[in-house]
Formats: C-alpha cells, structure tokens, sequence
C-alpha cells in the first residue's frame, strides 16, 4: 500500500468492511474536487502505482463509473480521451475468430480446415479468404436479407402489380386475362396462382436484387440508384414484354437485368375492357403512348413505390423522406425540432414555402419529392389520362 494515498480500505476479513468502505469513498469525493475523475483515471493506470486494474469499456469499468455517481448524487464526468488514447482498450480479434464470424455471416457455414490453413499468410491472406466467401448462393441470400431488412419491400405480399389497375403493363395484363379465362373453362386455379405468384415475387424482389446483383459483380454502388435496368426473373421479365435470356426460364429466383418495354400510358386511342366473369380485365388497343420507361435504379421500381406510396396532400414528402434516409444517411424529421408556437402552427399562407418553422424541412425535401412527380400514387409512372402527369 502507499503511504501517499488518500484512499486506504480495511480489509474484507475486518468486521463492518463494506459499510466502513463505503464511507471511505465517500469521504474522499467530499473532500478532492473532481474525485470520482480521480478515481477512473487511477484504475485504468493513469498515475497508479498499482498499474492498470481494469480497462475503460469493460463491465467492471462502467460498474465503477455507476456506483461513483450514484454516491455523489451528480453526473460523472467523462474520462478525458485523446486521439491518441481513444483505441487504446481495442483489441483485434483472433484471425482465426475473423474468419469463423465471416464464414457464418457470408457463406452460412464454418470455414473449411482449408480455409483455416489459408490465414496462416497473414492481413493480406485473411482478406483473400474472406473475398472467397463473398460468392454463391449464400452469400447472394446475405445481400438480400440485409436489404431488405433496410428497405422492407418484401412487406408487399400482395399484388406489386394489379392487372386490374396497373393496365400500363399491358403483355402483363393480356396474359393475366389469357390465363384466367383458361382457368374459368378448365375450373382448375392452381397454375393461375402459381403463375401469377411467380411474377408478382419478379415484381416485388426488384429493389433487394438489384442491390445484390452492383454488390455481387463489383459495380459501382452509385448504380442502385442510377442503373438503367430493373431486375427480373422470368416471369417478371416476360411481364415488362422483355427479351430477356436466363440460364434455367423456370428458376423463379434467377434475376437477370431487364427492362420494361411493353409500358404503355392510356389516352386516346386506349381502350381496355372488363370481364365481370373471369374478373379481369384485357387490353383491346395500346394505343399509341408506348413508353421508353425511365428506369433509374431501386428509386422507380414499382415495388418501392408501392412500399412507400403518396397521397393527394402528401405529394411525394414520404418518398423523398425514406429516399433521404436509406440513401442519404438523412432523417429529415430529427433534423430540425418541431413547432410548437401556435401563431406558426396558425400560418395559411402558404407556410410550406414562406414560413421559417416549416421550410427549415421542407427546403431539404421538397426538392426530391418533385424528382417523384411523374410516379402516382400506386407507383406508376404518368398513370393519369393523357399520359402526361400523374
């Protein structure tokens, strides 16, 4: 024990120990300003003789750090960091630890004794080995859980495209009619259903594939929002009127860039009907509005739009909100605090725009939510008649 120290314990064998400590520590923070500080320090080694008892970070530490503030009935003030000091408690994990926690995330296994032997190499070898992981259907099953987890398209369960309402999709629609005029005749539903949930999964998985699809070959990341394609199946594919080539054309999970070509905006010169029989409805002319779709990544896919649609009032906020927060980093509504002053509240005229209570947000989003003026309310581009706004 030092002889300078003001802080001297009994030890635990002496009767009373924990109440007589107590009130050693309590003595002290009473009496040396900023000693709970003091204290921290000492037990990490700052000026201790003793050397390091335990490490800024750890269970005991913060157990330390609670019990300080808790006796002098304040807040604890934080140990001082430098940058020099700030990774001074991290420790590198294990390669071999590295590898295992990469192999189960990745690839959704253990590594191979292979793999283990591989790491020997070093930093460098460790990378290698990790980038091999980073391959195959596991690791494609990582990206899209992990996106979606982001993004949460796959909520849409149900239709992504109605052939009933989305009759934009017109090779979509006419084969949705063909199908289910078929199925009146025979009375047998199940390869209607099959199909059509085919498709629909073509539809909904877009945005999660497309992600996986930059990721897996090495693309730019900037591509998710700027690739001039959308990601199908087959089913999906054939849906958009695409030509697209797939390895297996029955594999519903293969995904290959696309395009939508058959996507015609209604005017003059279109004109569909209604079956009430069959309950769908069939294109009988396209017209003359064929559209070269301006495809621009995960940002226009229906299924994302369909996960986060508008309203009349809402005019497109919502997207631009979650496209600032999935691709921006930015949540708009905790950048700035909210009014509560009634007369600001009060404002009609036009306060979106004119009123500093409002445009601190709306400057930011506004913008954005007009590059989704030409997306409806369901997600299709230019759905009002005419075809020239939606």
């Amino acid at each position: 024990m030092s002889g300078n120290t003001r802080l001297v314990f009994v030890p635990a064998s002496d009767p009373g120990h924990a109440a007589r400590n107590l009130q050693v520590f309590t003595d002290f923070l009473d009496v040396v300003d900023d000693g709970a500080t003091l204290v921290l320090n000492k037990v990490q080694g700052v000026g201790h003789g003793g050397g390091v008892q335990t490490a800024a970070g750890t269970t005991e530490f913060s157990n330390i750090e609670r019990f300080l503030g808790l006796l002098g009935e304040a807040e604890v003030a934080p140990v001082a960091l430098t940058p020099q000091t700030l990774f001074d408690t991290v420790r590198m994990a294990p390669t071999r630890k590295t590898l295992r926690r990469a192999a189960l995330i990745f690839a959704g296994r253990i590594p191979t004794d292979e793999e283990y032997a591989a790491i020997r190499g070093g930093p460098a070898a460790l990378r290698a080995t990790i980038r091999g992981l980073m391959t195959g259907r596991q690791f494609h099953e990582f990206l899209t859980r992990a996106a979606n987890d982001r993004l949460l398209t796959d909520r849409n369960i149900g239709q992504i495209i109605n052939h009933n309402v989305g009759r934009f999709f017109v090779d979509f629609v006419n084969e949705t009619y063909r199908r289910r005029e078929a199925t009146h005749r025979s009375g047998k539903q199940g390869r209607y259903y099959d199909w059509n949930d085919r498709s629909q999964h073509g539809f909904r998985r877009a945005p999660v594939e497309l992600i996986a699809h930059v990721a897996m070959n090495d693309l730019p990341y900037t591509e998710i929002l700027t690739a001039d394609y959308i990601m199908a199946n087959p089913w999906a594919a054939r849906g958009y009127g695409a030509k697209t080539q797939f390895k297996d054309s029955e594999d519903v999970h293969e995904f290959k860039p696309s395009r939508i070509v058959s996507y015609y905006r209604q005017g003059e010169g279109f004109e569909s009907e209604y079956d009430p029989v069959i309950g769908s409805t069939r294109i009988v002319d396209r017209g003359p509005l064929r559209t070269d779709y301006p495809h621009a990544g995960i940002l226009n896919t229906t299924s994302f739009l369909l996960r986060y649609p508008t309203t009349a009032t809402n005019r497109n906020r919502a997207r631009s909100r979650w496209t600032y927060y999935h691709f921006l980093g930015l949540d708009i509504e905790k950048s700035a605090s909210r009014t509560t002053d009634p007369v600001a509240l009060a404002d009609t005229n036009n306060p979106t725009m004119l009123n500093p209570a409002c445009t601190v947000c709306h400057r930011v989003m506004d913008p954005v939510a007009g590059a989704f003026q030409n997306y409806g309310d369901e997600g299709f581009y230019k759905d009002k008649w005419g075809g020239h706004d939606s």
